[in-house]
């Protein structure tokens, strides 16, 4: 779920392996491909949406420019117009800036559903431009990148902002053994599962992801998820789970610590938790 909200660095390294600069939106190769990819993209992600969105991928950028200088909160200091639209890469780089004004505004979320659609018919684009064939599925992209772009361990603990030993003592929690230990890089592909894994509460994985959009009751709950980060401390999965308004006290920390090793045996292993296993911790919490 929310793979907009979280993904714009993993976007910025396809895009920078593409070399996305040198493609201009007017040129007749960048043309040619995205006036293809737009719409079987649309058809293959959103067919449900179509008849709302722009036939063609130029009136849909010139679209949602406008719909950005429109809705962007007040307080913000973005200004839309100044992007050069005629290279994409200006746009899909502010979506750092815009994330920090994610809100529970319906208007702020279709900002970042915008960007998602833009960000992967760019994608897509670059890639059919250097295949020279047309390619416009989730699949393509990985099978495309999937040796081109490997991670360390090392890489991807610091991305998650916990240390090497707390991502081998999650591999081996969830895997059962940790089985990158032997080896310098991971595959993206590999990535995407393990993110799948540590960072979406399991009851709303899905086994496609062919639809990626928030339900309507989940709204704020993942909005919240995706202003936190990553990681929740246990300190913090106590204070959440307790409703605390201060530190937790040593009585907390023996409660939690009574209340969750017998089910979830990882919780007296680690001091740092993916998100996905600290949101189940919490719920636990709550219901004692």
């Amino acid at each position: 779920m929310v793979p907009f909200l979280k993904s714009y660095k993993m976007i910025d390294i396809l895009l920078s392996y593409l070399n996305q600069k040198k493609y201009s939106l007017e040129s007749s190769a960048y043309q040619k491909y995205s006036s293809m990819v737009y719409p079987k993209f649309i058809a293959d992600r959103f067919s449900e949406y179509k008849d709302d969105l722009p036939d063609n991928f130029n009136d849909f950028i010139l679209r949602y420019k406008h719909y950005c200088n429109e809705n962007m909160p007040e307080d913000n200091n973005i200004n839309i117009s100044e992007f050069n639209f005629n290279n994409l890469s200006s746009g899909i780089e502010k979506l750092d800036d815009i994330t920090r004004f994610i809100s529970s505004s319906e208007k702020v979320l279709y900002l970042i559903f915008g960007f998602f659609i833009l960000q992967y018919v760019h994608i897509l684009t670059l890639i059919s431009i250097r295949k020279k064939t047309l390619i416009y599925s989730k699949e393509d992209i990985i099978k495309f990148f999937d040796k081109k772009i490997q991670f360390s361990q090392a890489d991807i603990a610091k991305e998650w902002e916990v240390d090497n030993d707390t991502l081998s003592k999650w591999f081996e929690i969830m895997y059962q053994s940790n089985p990158f230990v032997k080896r310098k890089k991971i595959n993206l592909s590999e990535y995407l599962r393990m993110y799948n894994d540590f960072f979406i509460v399991e009851k709303d994985r899905r086994s496609k992801d062919d639809d990626f959009m928030i339900p309507d009751d989940k709204i704020d709950f993942y909005i919240s998820i995706a202003i936190k980060g990553k990681t929740y401390k246990k300190s913090e999965v106590i204070e959440l789970g307790f409703d605390l308004d201060d530190r937790p006290s040593t009585t907390h920390y023996t409660q939690a610590r009574k209340f969750l090793s017998g089910k979830y045996p990882y919780y007296t292993l680690l001091n740092k938790f993916p998100s996905a296993w600290a949101l189940e911790l919490i719920e636990e919490l709550k219901i004692k």
